[in-house]
């Protein structure tokens, strides 16, 4: 079992033609995103390894509403992961996710009358008018046209509900940084490099916390960037974990199994020999593993 589960159990394309153009650039991003998170090994990597978002953020979110949450509306679901920690505060809750594969792993991971699943995006929400008191999206508002997500959430929401953004930074071993020394999260930074060809443009909103991404026309904006989860892991968790990277996942895709395999092999020979070459196997390596938030709130 990994430390996450542990945790809660955690184009450039030129088309001289006006309009239509913008359009097929946004379809052919959006099954970019289905084709990211498609498959079942992926979407079960992707439930495993993937932190979950510390209880102080989820109380932020609630302290921020300030009254019953009736319906609740997930948009990029994933495998149920943030889903699940919003359901003991809700009546009802819909995930929805552009894929399949991971939507069936949320059906699985969640098991309550309360929650329900179902293929949808962000850009058009299957709900009823002023109808949710609550939207969230945590870390998936790269992938989504935020001027139509944003027409959505406006339509959905009845009259004072919140939208919630969440997204986090890669997650890191809690360590000192000593002078001239080379630490693990300078292994990490060198895989995120080394991968740079294979990590869609989206990602650079992330590496930015969401800040570069247009603000909601709604009211009373807040961000707060002060939580995080901090958990005992193994150096196989961490691994595990950035094997469910998109540009990682892309990478397997585009050069074989063999080639993705061998960066994580040789990402894991270079953390042994930062921890001084320690003969002791992966599994074993215990380490104090780090993922900082981020939290967007608006009200209609």
């Amino acid at each position: 079992m990994s430390y996450f589960t542990l945790c809660y159990n955690i184009k450039d394309m030129r088309v001289n033609v006006g309009l239509c153009s913008l359009r097929l650039t946004r379809i052919l991003q959006n099954k970019m995103t289905e084709h990211l998170f498609q498959g079942s090994e992926h979407s079960a990597l992707y439930s495993k390894f993937r932190p979950v978002a510390p209880q102080s953020l989820i109380q932020d979110i609630l302290k921020y509403h300030g009254g019953d949450i009736q319906e609740c509306v997930d948009v990029g679901c994933g495998s149920g992961q943030f889903t699940r920690l919003l359901l003991p505060h809700v009546n009802k809750i819909l995930g929805t996710d552009v894929s399949q594969s991971q939507v069936d792993e949320a059906s699985r991971n969640v098991k309550d009358n309360r929650a329900t699943f179902r293929i949808g995006s962000g850009e058009s929400i299957d709900v009823e008018d002023e109808t949710v008191d609550l939207v969230t999206v945590c870390q998936a508002l790269h992938w989504i046209n935020t001027e139509k997500f944003y027409k959505e959430v406006d339509r959905i929401l009845s009259p004072g509900g919140v939208l919630a953004v969440v997204g986090y930074h890669f997650t890191k071993p809690y360590e000192e940084k000593l002078m001239n020394r080379r630490s693990l999260s300078d292994a990490l930074d060198d895989v995120y490099r080394g991968t740079s060809a294979y990590w869609s443009q989206e990602r650079k909103l992330v590496d930015a916390g969401y800040k570069t991404i247009p603000i909601a026309p709604l009211r009373d904006y807040l961000r707060t960037d002060e939580h995080y989860t901090e958990v005992d892991g193994s150096l196989s968790d961490w691994i595990g974990y950035v094997s469910t990277w998109s540009g990682l996942q892309t990478l397997r895709k585009t050069e074989g199994e063999e080639r993705s395999t061998r960066v994580l092999q040789d990402f894991e020979e270079d953390c042994l020999n930062i921890l001084g070459g320690n003969p002791k196997p992966a599994s074993v390596i215990q380490l104090k593993l780090r993922t900082k938030y981020w939290l967007i709130l608006y009200r209609k």
